[in-house]
């Protein structure tokens, strides 16, 4: 029986979550809710939200068979197992590049509860989003979260210039602007101003810090 998945957004190529370019996949729901979280709309789900995972690989299939990897974020990935260890497989049946996980648990989480899982993934950006230990790191947003680079293809890509190469993504969907990317500090509220400066209007889908 085919799994169902709850999805936010896919979109490609994302080139500031990962070696090269990338399919990112954003995955909905998360109970772990961090404050200052950059995507809070993708905490709650609705019935919108629920696709198929046969359906998902198969409009994603010409994106995975040319990208250099996949990024799954969300929300939290990994209160989905079962959907999620099915979309990683499928993954790797077409995508011969890295795959690059983010969680809001712990490495020691992680590795205790999800085992079979961390076994198919590259690279595991693992601990939840401090506030207050904000960090400029490229590939995580505050000092406590762990990159744990899991495979021989990972060691290979992922360099400290791979790591620390900050850049953001931007994404035009009518009358909405999407960011994929680790910012820092003040940078939305940056982005907004340079936007307003233009004669745009529009709000943060959260609350700056």
């Amino acid at each position: 029986m085919n799994k169902k998945i709850c999805l936010n957004r896919c979109h490609f190529p994302v080139t500031s979550l990962g070696y090269g370019n990338r399919v990112g996949i954003w995955l909905q729901g998360c109970s772990i809710k961090c404050d200052g979280c950059i995507v809070p709309e993708t905490w709650d789900i609705e019935p919108k939200h629920v696709v198929s995972v046969e359906a998902l690989l198969a409009a994603i299939k010409p994106w995975l068979q040319c990208a250099d990897g996949v990024t799954i974020s969300g929300g939290e990935p990994f209160e989905q197992p079962a959907p999620l260890m099915s979309l990683i497989e499928g993954v790797r049946s077409v995508c011969p590049g890295d795959l690059l996980v983010y969680s809001g648990f712990t490495w020691s989480q992680l590795r205790r509860r999800f085992g079979p899982i961390i076994a198919n993934i590259d690279v595991l950006v693992a601990g939840p989003y401090i506030a207050r230990l904000r960090t400029e790191g490229c590939l995580f947003g505050s000092s406590n979260q762990e990159i744990r680079i899991l495979s021989p293809l990972a060691e290979r890509r992922y360099t400290a210039e791979v790591l620390w190469a900050r850049s953001v993504n931007v994404a035009i969907d009518g009358t909405s602007v999407r960011l994929a990317g680790v910012l820092p500090g003040k940078a939305l509220v940056t982005i907004q101003q340079t936007l307003r400066t233009a004669g745009f209007t529009g709000s943060l889908t959260h609350d700056p810090l």
